[in-house]
């Protein structure tokens, strides 16, 4: 592979069209993103206020969430790779309905408790996986290698800007309806994304796919696996983001309780503050593009990486009363430069791997970073809980440092866009 360190043209200026099909997913991936940004105001609040949860409890419900991919996620990758990626998504974002639909329900029943909504939350992550791994090999067969950056600018800012919606409202809405009648809405959401995906045109399956030999399981894992960990662009981006991932997490687990307990933050206002993250990450998406196209996506990446480190310090020095700006600020900061970030390392994977592995690529990075993600939230209460948090916020900052100072110690600290490196020929053997 080519180490890309000469540069390559920059596209050229002008909107780039994608076409019916992409804007299709566009409005099931935002659709998605709407209602999970509900669940992830409404279901610490639930903890906090409905359950009386301690921040570890409160982290124990936000691990829930991604805790699957740790057990699923590598398999996975080998499953999705083999069926229809538009199948995957509309039978995963089904399942989320009827799982979401059964917290009211439970509620309204008088039978809604902190152990039936730890199942059900695990339950939305083992869909979760699915819809993510199938969304990013599904994403090249509607839109061509040039395309990608933009194509996925647009999905994270629809994403980002569904998420901010979410946000915004859930605090709200928790006040006049009730917590878990919020999640009604969620569930609509998850109907709206599968009727949404069903209207692309459907994906043919490669030749690793549903004819492949069940006893080649094994084989096509490993695959995934190597990729991942022994490729010298994917590892980084992989140590990098798990890195990364682990902090948020921490310091997402942390935030409600922050704000309740230390700044003594209404609800509505917990919700306002952790909607700053998704109006950071909507403008992020959306600059990501012009950005790259004038600096280089590696070197927009590398600085963004760094700013979110700062945007992460600036939370903890938060203060009650107008003090609260400050959160709102280093929160909508975090989401500016954390969008950034994803959206120029999920294109990169996408322009180099080859099309048969995208979906154990996915799978693989996925279990190890996002896998990362409960064990980060889990770390972030119990810290949390033993030292306070806002000392817990200052020192989560070390990881995303971390995840700098491995990008720089790489290829990655001396190319200009990585999206450009040439594609790889590797395969299964």
């Amino acid at each position: 592979m080519s180490s890309g360190d000469n540069d390559t043209a920059a596209p050229a200026a002008g909107k780039v069209k994608l076409g019916i099909d992409f804007r299709a997913l566009w409005a099931s991936s935002t659709a998605a993103a709407l209602g999970m940004g509900m669940t992830g105001v409404v279901v610490p609040l639930l903890a906090i206020e409905v359950f009386d949860a301690d921040p570890f409890a409160v982290s124990v419900l936000i691990a829930a969430e991604n805790m699957p991919w740790l057990v699923l996620g590598l398999v996975a990758g080998v499953w999705v790779d083999r069926w229809p990626k538009r199948r995957v998504l509309v039978v995963a974002s089904l399942v989320r309905f009827g799982a979401l639909l059964a917290l009211p329900v439970l509620w309204l029943a008088g039978a809604l408790n902190f152990w039936n909504t730890l199942f059900v939350i695990a339950i939305t992550g083992m869909t979760s996986i699915f819809t993510t791994v199938a969304s990013v090999s599904f994403l090249p067969t509607l839109v061509t290698g040039p395309q990608l950056v933009a194509a996925n600018s647009r999905l994270a800012a629809g994403q980002s800007g569904g998420g901010l919606l979410g946000e915004a409202s859930a605090g709200f809405l928790y006040q006049a309806i009730g917590g878990p009648l919020v999640l009604l809405v969620e569930a609509a959401t998850s109907a709206f994304s599968a009727l949404a995906i069903s209207r692309t045109r459907p994906d043919v399956v490669g030749p690793e796919g549903s004819a492949t030999p069940r006893t080649r399981f094994r084989k096509e894992l490993l695959a995934g696996l190597r990729i991942t960990l022994a490729d010298r662009v994917f590892r980084p981006i992989t140590i990098s983001a798990t890195l990364t991932n682990m902090a948020e997490a921490a310091r997402y687990a942390v935030l409600p309780s922050f704000l309740v307990t230390h700044l003594a933050a209404p609800v509505a206002t917990v919700g306002l503050v952790i909607a700053a993250i998704g109006v950071g990450g909507l403008f992020g998406s959306l600059a990501c593009e012009r950005l790259s196209k004038r600096h280089g996506s590696a070197r927009v990446w590398r600085a963004a990486l760094f700013m979110t480190a700062v945007s992460a310090l600036l939370v903890s020095f938060a203060q009650p009363g107008l003090g609260l700006v400050v959160a709102g600020v280093g929160s909508f900061l975090t989401g500016f430069f954390g969008a950034i970030s994803n959206v120029v390392s999920s294109s990169a994977r996408q322009a180099i791997c080859p099309p048969h592995l995208l979906g154990r690529l996915a799978a693989t990075s996925r279990t190890i970073t996002w896998g990362a993600i409960p064990l980060g939230a889990l770390a972030g209460g119990a810290i949390a809980t033993l030292i306070g948090t806002q000392p817990a916020f200052i020192l989560l900052v070390l990881p995303i440092l971390a995840a700098l100072a491995v990008i720089w110690m790489s290829p990655l600290g001396r190319v200009r866009a990585i999206e450009t490196l040439e594609p790889m020929t590797t395969g299964d053997e």
